[in-house]
């Protein structure tokens, strides 16, 4: 093959630029500090970054979701140790005010006592943050509580908030008046598909009877008789009537079924069931059995701690001395108030385990961006040297290669 000078000097052209592109490549490297600039320097790296910084993007939005209801669980702790203070000071007063050697007059001090720690109890339990009720599950707008003649009234709903703090995964972030009171609650044991599923067979009969405290309301559920009765009918027309609670459809991972929560506190708020006949509504719904007996779900209601010093303080102004049976009830009152403020260290450590473990999920898929993404800027060096090196040798042989000679004078 015979070499000419136009070869040659092709040749050692296309060497410098080649070079010199690699010296481009380098230096935009070294001063943005970045192995990839746009897609196509290497797209099967570039498609793992994206993924990387989507991952860290939605960690640090857990991250967010996390400090915020740490914030709520941090002030709902705050207020159930003001609440436990003034729960004790109310079984100190009450101790006091048993002591059958005291005057009259010290007694309607102790009285004042009480009326006073019942509306300090009352604010806390109705208190807020940042314009919106801590303790009225999703209404939030209005106070929860309120003194409705000789009864507490809850205004709230049983709904907790729910944090993602992963995929597919959530952790409780509150608790409401229902946990914090032990309102009286009923959930039924069959699941369907939707609230608008109706039941295979109609029940027996479509009157029932629901009694909250010491009111009794007969019902009678209205539905669509060709396509038959839902658990939508019932918790409407349970509502409709004006019944001292909540009925409701509620989702589990089951499916749909039917849940009541009490309007009030204590006594004040027992529900309890009964169908006009066996095989009536409530036993379809997984409420009560043939006998008509209770087969659900349900708490365990406690005395109610706010109905029962109302309880006490009304008691107290009338002049009452006997109310031992009142402090059995508060006694259990507040060992529940104890265990729902449990439940807000419960809740704060999961949050605090599940941030820390975000934090190192985070920092490990860093690191993996930064080994793709991030130059090592003393390796580069070497490299830039290296490149500079040949790209100063090929113009030094360019340059004797192609000597000038007369003909380049022509």
């Amino acid at each position: 093959m015979r070499i000419t000078n136009g070869i040659m000097t092709n040749n050692v052209l296309n060497n410098v630029l080649r070079n010199t592109q690699e010296l481009y490549n380098l230096q935009d490297q070294l001063s943005s500090g970045k192995k990839i600039s746009k897609p196509s320097d290497n797209p099967t790296d570039i498609s793992r970054i994206m993924k990387f910084n989507q991952n860290i993007s939605r960690m640090g939005q857990y991250e967010s979701n996390i400090n915020s209801v740490k914030v709520n669980l941090d002030t709902t702790d705050g207020i159930l140790f003001s609440l436990t203070s003034d729960l004790n000071s109310v079984q100190t007063t009450l101790s006091q005010y048993l002591n059958e050697a005291l005057s009259g007059t010290a007694r309607s001090v102790l009285a004042s006592d009480i009326d006073n720690l019942f509306d300090s109890i009352m604010q806390t339990a109705n208190s807020s943050l940042n314009g919106k009720y801590i303790f009225g599950g999703y209404n939030v707008s209005s106070p929860p509580f309120e003194v409705v003649g000789d009864k507490v009234r809850y205004n709230g709903t049983d709904d907790q908030m729910m944090v993602p703090v992963g995929e597919n995964e959530v952790l409780e972030g509150s608790i409401t008046g229902v946990d914090l009171f032990a309102i009286h609650k009923m959930e039924g044991v069959k699941y369907f598909d939707s609230p608008a599923q109706a039941l295979y067979s109609a029940p027996s009969s479509d009157k029932v009877r629901i009694t909250v405290g010491d009111r009794t309301t007969d019902i009678t559920i209205g539905y669509d008789a060709t396509t038959g009765m839902t658990l939508q009918d019932v918790a409407d027309s349970i509502n409709q009537a004006g019944v001292d609670l909540n009925a409701m459809v509620v989702e589990t991972e089951s499916g749909f079924r039917l849940k009541f929560v009490s309007k009030y506190l204590g006594s004040d708020g027992t529900i309890s069931l009964e169908d006009d006949m066996p095989g009536g509504v409530f036993e379809k719904f997984g409420l009560l059995n043939s006998d008509g007996d209770f087969v659900g779900i349900q708490n365990e209601p406690s005395g109610g701690v706010l109905s029962t010093i109302l309880s006490i303080k009304n008691k107290i102004n009338e002049g009452a001395t006997d109310i031992s049976e009142d402090i059995d009830s508060f006694n259990s009152g507040r060992d529940g108030v104890i265990k729902a403020h449990s439940l807000i260290g419960i809740y704060t450590k999961r949050m605090e385990l599940r941030e820390n473990y975000l934090i190192d999920l985070k920092i490990q898929q860093q690191k993996l961006t930064s080994s793709l993404e991030d130059v090592d800027y003393t390796e580069l060096m070497m490299d830039y040297n290296q490149q500079m090196l040949a790209y100063q040798s090929a113009l030094n042989v360019g340059a004797k290669i192609m000597q000038p000679t007369l003909i380049d004078y022509l």
